[in-house]
């Protein structure tokens, strides 16, 4: 009898697997052709043209929330640390010359600095408008005509919140690497074994990629005018940071193959940084699309927010409203 329980709860495992791969595998066949059919590509062209004017105005806001608990040097630093993990030495160049560079918005006046603090919201908000449009058409979804100028408002509320939310991820991530610090050179110096296999290091690796995923749970979940629950969006955020990490090692590959630096002469570090977040932002537009994907291959029902409606032949077939 026991035995044959056994028996059955493996047949009943593997054919949950085997129902998971078969679902996995219609996901990524309809986020390809959704992918073309939507032409995410060329989206992510232009999505990478506003990304190389948004970003200082973006990260002189990043630094200013975070500095507001934490010496500049210190918020410089991290930031620089993470460019290099995620871009290499050409990341962290282009982010240094960025922070060398920077200017927060002073003025005579409150008037002056209100302005020119409200233009630099404007501009790196402009990255987040941008994304939330090409989100909407992965999700068939647009925006009530009656409702547009009241929606680009809340739009540039909802991405100011966003820059907020990651600055304050960025404090929260300093303080930790901080306490993990002074905590390896304490058990270190008590237990060697977790030295040699690089606990630490590793463990900081995790917590990098658990923040990544964090930010791809809030992109997805919060940009697109589009309901859907929160398990579908984890499921899509956790797949585009996979993406995203092995295909770091695979551009680097590549970069280093290819030498479009020395084929570009003195433009190419610029190339190679336009290509580099080219390639990125291709990867989460994609992972955009697994997402919508996999919500509607066996996901909760979603509908469009309250001042949202679907684009023609988008709406699906007899699905009642989801909860937000």
């Amino acid at each position: 009898m026991i035995g044959q329980n056994r028996c059955k709860v493996a047949k009943l495992r593997m054919y949950k697997m085997l129902s998971l791969l078969n679902r996995f595998g219609r996901v990524l066949i309809r986020a390809f052709n959704q992918f073309n059919e939507n032409r995410a590509g060329t989206q992510g062209a232009a999505l990478s043209f506003f990304t190389v004017f948004a970003l200082p105005p973006l990260l002189v806001l990043l630094v200013m929330v975070a500095t507001i608990f934490l010496d500049d040097t210190i918020v410089n630093n991290w930031l620089l640390v993470q460019a290099q993990r995620g871009g290499g030495e050409l990341g962290a160049s282009m982010v240094k010359l960025i922070l060398d560079n920077m200017r927060r918005p002073e003025g005579s006046n409150i008037f002056a600095g209100l302005v020119s603090f409200s233009m630099l919201v404007f501009s790196a908000t402009n990255i987040f408008a941008s994304l939330q449009d090409i989100l909407n058409t992965i999700w068939g979804v647009k925006v009530r005509p009656e409702v547009t100028i009241m929606r680009m408002i809340v739009a540039r509320l909802n991405s100011f919140a966003l820059i907020l939310a990651l600055g304050l991820t960025v404090l929260a991530t300093i303080l930790l690497e901080v306490g993990l610090a002074v905590a390896q050179n304490f058990v270190t110096s008590h237990f060697e074994i977790l030295n040699r296999i690089f606990f630490f290091q590793n463990l900081n690796r995790g917590i990098g990629f658990v923040l990544i995923t964090m930010m791809f749970v809030a992109i997805f979940k919060f940009l697109p005018d589009v309901k859907m629950r929160w398990r579908d969006v984890l499921i899509g955020a956790l797949f585009t940071s996979v993406s995203l990490a092995l295909s770091r090692y695979l551009i680097s590959w590549f970069l280093s193959t290819a030498q479009l630096g020395t084929a570009y002469g003195t433009m190419g570090s610029l190339i190679i940084f336009l290509f580099w977040l080219h390639l990125n932002l291709q990867i989460m537009l994609f992972g955009a699309e697994f997402t919508e994907a996999w919500a509607s291959e066996g996901g909760a029902p979603m509908a469009p927010k309250d001042y949202a409606i679907w684009l023609p032949g988008r709406a699906p077939k007899n699905v009642p409203p989801a909860n937000s």
